[in-house]
């Protein structure tokens, strides 16, 4: 005969004693709701054979399983593996994002939850994978609204596709680290020195709208080489990056949403301190300096890109998705059939006469001469 198995919360009778005296009597039917504990049971045709007692640190997305117990004459039979399945699912469900879950670190404890899927904890985002296929299942459930522009979804394979397709084959791994690590610096220098004249060149309203509009695009450009250069480098995807960022949930096979890193970043960008938040970026990108191993980059390159991400959301009112789609744009209109060396030295060329010109124009406005006599 099929036997019903059943796991639900609930709030034991004994909940005073249980709790050391501190819990005041008329609270306890508000405790289940605001957090603090959770009490989960397990019932077989209806009888109860086993509980578990989770705490909950809803400020720090964290909860520990502080015990998990099933009746003598029940164990060995599946059904602590059934509680702890269904009692974390219930608790997910309550929270927008799970960091980690602490467990009881006795011997047989360990084994316990090493068998059901646990694993060590290491640091940030650093989920069991018992818990990120919970949250991956919910996940799938639920509708997913990309990010579309211009019909595209701009998705992090979207975006390190068409990046790719403009990378330069260098021939050997010297050159792709050394295109790598200067590109960035040269990328992120542009940038520094467009904020500069945001904030101390006294720009008209004109020329601060045209400044606004250009140094985003530099940081787009510090993610081309994160995305193709270094990612080519040390083997990661953008997948990777966002599986550091997220904890692995929120993908599909077109990988993540460009823009769900929002939902992991605080958006408190503070304008009226721009050194300290340019320096705190320049902290962070100068950890690439000293990160030696994939799994280090993977970890700086999540940091970087969720800057990057506050940063045009705080400074500028742009979103990611946003900037890496004008990024792209920009690479198919330059690059139509992929790298070019010819179109790449064209550049150079036409960069170096357009500062010659613009050189010249100054030296004769200088000189008091009419612009229009040469």
């Amino acid at each position: 005969m099929e036997k019903n198995i059943l796991v639900h919360s609930f709030i034991p009778e004994d909940l005073k004693d249980r709790m050391l005296g501190i819990v005041d009597e008329k609270n306890i039917p508000n405790m289940q709701k605001t957090g603090f504990y959770r009490y989960y049971g397990i019932y077989l045709d209806g009888v109860q054979i086993g509980e578990t007692l989770y705490t909950i640190e809803f400020g720090k997305a964290i909860f520990s399983l502080d015990k998990i117990e099933i009746d003598s004459k029940y164990r060995d039979c599946g059904y602590g593996s059934i509680l702890l399945d269904e009692s974390i699912q219930d608790l997910i469900g309550d929270i927008d994002y799970l960091q980690r879950v602490n467990v009881c670190s006795l011997p047989g404890a360990i084994k316990f939850y090493l068998n059901n899927g646990f694993e060590p904890y290491f640091g940030d985002n650093n989920l069991t994978k018992k818990v990120r296929n919970i949250m991956k299942k919910q996940s799938d459930n639920m509708s997913k609204n990309k990010t579309v522009i211009n019909d595209e979804e701009i998705t992090t394979q979207w975006y390190q596709s068409n990046a790719l397709r403009t990378l330069n084959d260098f021939g050997t791994r010297d050159k792709l680290k050394l295109n790598a690590y200067i590109g960035i610096i040269g990328e992120y220098g542009e940038f520094f020195d467009y904020v500069k004249k945001l904030y101390t060149h006294n720009l008209n309203s004109e020329k601060q709208e045209e400044v606004c509009n250009l140094a985003p695009k530099e940081l787009g450009d510090v993610v081309w080489y994160l995305a193709t250069s270094l990612a080519t480098y040390f083997d990661y995807s953008m997948d990777d990056i966002y599986d550091q960022i997220t904890g692995g949930i929120d993908k599909d096979d077109s990988g993540y949403d460009i823009d769900i890193i929002y939902e992991y970043i605080n958006n408190d960008f503070d304008k009226n301190n721009i050194f300290r938040e340019m320096m705190n970026f320049k902290i962070t990108l100068n950890k690439l300096d000293t990160a030696e191993s994939r799994e280090e980059v993977i970890k700086v390159v999540a940091e970087i890109l969720k800057e990057i991400a506050r940063i045009l959301n705080g400074l500028f009112g742009r979103k990611l998705s946003e900037i890496l789609y004008l990024n792209i744009d920009k690479l198919r209109k330059r690059y139509p059939e992929g790298f070019s060396t010819l179109v790449s030295n064209y550049r150079i060329d036409t960069q170096k006469k357009y500062k010659e010109e613009d050189s010249m124009k100054v030296l004769k406005k200088n000189l008091g001469q009419d612009e229009q006599s040469y």
